[in-house]
């Protein structure tokens, strides 16, 4: 017993079911189940956050107990309640259980949510940044998209987080992004009349927004104006800044005492140092935009996340297919980039080896209708004799389609039996891309 309370007492996780001496610790209930005090987790200014364990089920739960010093506490508390119960998606932290207590005179919110044992999104980027290491694109990718399906969530019920920051996102085993701490979270669109009400919006954003992932527009609220859910998206640039460089665009201003303020307000500096592909690092630049009638929606973000995944498993694809093309040395001459809006060039067939020719109807085993490699003739489909597509650049992108009379070079390839076939010009004909 006493080697499983010290483990508690260090900070050592316990494997679920193990149990701690019950007479040795304290217990709470919480709608008629009784949980078992553990360790203490984290604490801020106004909430300390708990490890218990279920009586009966024996799982473990993170506690977070909420001080309301006021009733204006209170019914933070409360909106933070009812927030966890209307954002019901997989991508936000469930709310397991709640309820008010009444200590020494000062009200408490508990609410007892999901135990996350990776912890947050920043101690992952910790730990990689004492290893001197990176995180890979796709699972920068994966942990992206998993967020902004979350946002969507809120943002569909009209309702904005105002507070994203690595902190504030749990990853789970499996990297499942999880949207935690609620408390921020209020109306999406904000109308703002008069001087008053901009003056009250940016004061609580101050204390309420945490500085280095805070919108421009909530700095300085103008007195006419609508501040909408696009405060989300960049805070949601600056996540992912700090996942491709494992720091916050705006941390070393703030730590240095300089005005983040007058830093939003530039536009951000990717570093050259930075090794993410130029799709990644525009999609950033298109995030990270300060005037927010400029910065896109989450729909839109997604958008290009979506193609962005269709664009891998294409490259992916196109290796398997030119290495496949690679092996049957099939030889064509440079295919010139096809402009769309141009008379399409003509093309010649330098070199076509019959036994090489992927024809109709080919046997199971070859690589018939699988190559899009640059130059490479290759029929649409198993019943299309009359057809085949161009590819050239970037792998897998069709431009133009070669007539019948590639039917009849194939025809003429298939009857030399491995003689070089020396083919006439063919013209093409350009499709919109």
């Amino acid at each position: 017993m006493t080697a499983l309370n010290n483990l508690a007492l260090n900070n050592v996780p316990v494997k679920m079911g193990q149990t701690l001496c019950i007479c040795s610790r304290s217990s709470i209930a919480i709608e008629n189940k009784t949980y078992y005090f553990v360790q203490k987790l984290d604490e801020g200014g106004f909430s300390y956050v708990d490890l218990v364990e279920g009586a009966k089920d024996g799982h473990f739960y993170a506690l977070k107990r909420i001080l309301c010093h006021d009733r204006e506490g209170h019914q933070e508390a409360q909106t933070e309640v009812e927030m966890h119960q209307i954002c019901n998606h997989p991508n936000i932290l469930s709310l397991v259980a709640h309820t008010f207590v009444d200590r020494g005179g000062k009200t408490e919110a508990w609410l007892l949510l999901p135990y996350i044992r990776k912890g947050s999104l920043w101690s992952v980027l910790e730990k990689l940044r004492d290893k001197g290491s990176s995180m890979p694109e796709k699972q920068v990718l994966r942990i992206l998209c998993g967020i902004c399906s979350g946002l969507k969530a809120l943002h569909e019920k009209g309702y904005a987080h105002r507070d994203l920051k690595p902190t504030n996102v749990l990853l789970d085993e499996d990297d499942r992004p999880l949207l935690m701490d609620l408390g921020s979270m209020n109306r999406a669109r904000i109308e703002v009349r008069g001087t008053r009400e901009a003056m009250t919006i940016q004061d609580w954003a101050a204390q309420r927004c945490t500085i280095s992932y805070r919108a421009p527009e909530l700095f300085n609220v103008e007195s006419q104006c609508i501040i909408d859910e696009r405060t989300d998206i960049w805070s949601l640039g600056c996540v992912l800044y700090c996942m491709m460089m494992l720091e916050g665009p705006y941390d070393m201003v703030f730590q240095k005492g300089d005005s983040v303020a007058l830093a939003v307000q530039n536009p951000v500096t990717i570093p050259q140092s930075c090794r993410y592909s130029q799709g990644l690092q525009m999609l950033l630049s298109s995030i990270l935009v300060s005037n927010p009638q400029e910065r896109p929606h989450i729909n839109w973000v997604l958008d290009q996340l979506s193609r962005k995944k269709s664009e891998k498993r294409t490259e992916q694809e196109c290796r398997v297919q030119r290495t496949c093309f690679n092996s049957r040395h099939v030889s064509c001459t440079h295919v010139p980039v096809i402009r769309v809006g141009r008379p399409a060039p003509r093309v010649r067939i330098h070199r076509l080896h019959a036994a090489n020719t992927y024809l109709p109807g080919a046997p199971e085993g070859g690589c018939y209708g699988g190559i899009s490699a640059p130059g490479a003739l290759v029929p649409r489909r198993a019943h299309d004799a009359t057809s085949a597509r161009l590819y050239h650049g970037a792998p897998g992108r069709s431009v133009g389609e070669v007539p019948e009379a590639s039917h009849r070079l194939h025809q003429s390839a298939a009857a030399g039996a491995g003689e070089p076939v020396q083919a006439q010009q063919i013209p093409l004909q350009t499709q919109t891309l």
